[in-house]
């Protein structure tokens, strides 16, 4: 049995003496994994680097056996990051929760799809990382999880505009009006995060990502609000904390956030 398919490289561990353990992304087979022989050797190295898109091609006997992978890369976008601490942190951190997160072999076009698009917006400028498009990237992970966020309308009003606060329970928007007396139980919503805001997308030119909204305290609230879901709703069940890529991208955006 085999497949063919774009891929991003999602997670890799060495194996043996000189084979790599890959775990690559893709849309209609889902999540991945199998041996890549001779992966650690220096011309297939950076074939294999975290976030590299590829064209994969896995290969067994049988569909439950782990299998061989291979690829050919098609975009290294953690090269050009090297020198931006930020926009590197943010591919490490969806690389390791697409990695730890997703059921294997299940589909999820939606999450693979704004994945890419994710690491196309890294690309096209390193020096203006766009956290609020990787944000909107976690809030499609936890929808395709099964714990999607209501963002479209208040709760509590139904209105559609002014939504400032989610439930830490529910997950339901709510406006300033709305929230009352239980404003400092909620958690901050980011306005660039509203549905009224839209989604992960393009400005209308071929792969030019939309520049990111908001600032250091904004972007923050977004990793706090979109964290405590991940963690309650995925990582507690497995009575784990998020990945150390996702803990070190929180504190980057603190340091960020006291000087801005």
């Amino acid at each position: 049995m085999e497949w063919e398919a774009p891929a991003v490289v999602v997670n890799t561990a060495l194996q043996g003496e000189g084979s790599l353990l890959a775990t690559v992304l893709t849309g209609g087979q889902g999540l991945r994994r199998g041996l890549v022989y001779g992966g650690q050797s220096r011309r297939q190295r950076g074939c294999w680097e975290l976030g590299t898109i590829v064209v994969a091609r896995w290969q067994a006997r049988l569909p439950e056996q782990l299998g061989r992978l291979s690829a050919e890369p098609v975009r290294f976008p953690a090269a050009s990051l090297l020198s931006q601490p930020l926009s590197l942190a943010l591919l490490r951190s969806a690389c390791t929760l697409a990695a730890e997160t997703l059921p294997e072999k299940e589909p999820c076009p939606e999450v693979f799809e704004g994945l890419v698009g994710l690491l196309g917006a890294l690309t096209v400028n390193p020096r203006s990382p766009p956290v609020a498009d990787y944000l909107r990237w976690e809030l499609i992970l936890l929808q395709t999880l099964g714990y999607g966020l209501s963002l479209g309308a208040c709760a509590v009003t139904g209105a559609q505009a002014g939504l400032a606060y989610v439930s830490p329970k529910s997950g339901c928007a709510v406006t300033a009006e709305g929230a009352g007396p239980w404003r400092a139980r909620l958690l901050p919503l980011p306005g660039f995060l509203t549905a009224e805001a839209g989604s992960l997308e393009t400005d209308g030119q071929e792969n030019a990502p939309r520049q990111a909204e908001g600032a250091a305290p904004a972007w923050l609230e977004g990793l706090q609000l979109t964290g405590h879901f991940l963690q309650r709703a995925v990582f507690d069940t497995f009575h784990r904390p998020l990945p150390a890529a996702r803990a070190l991208l929180e504190q980057r955006l603190v340091r960020l956030a006291q000087v801005s």
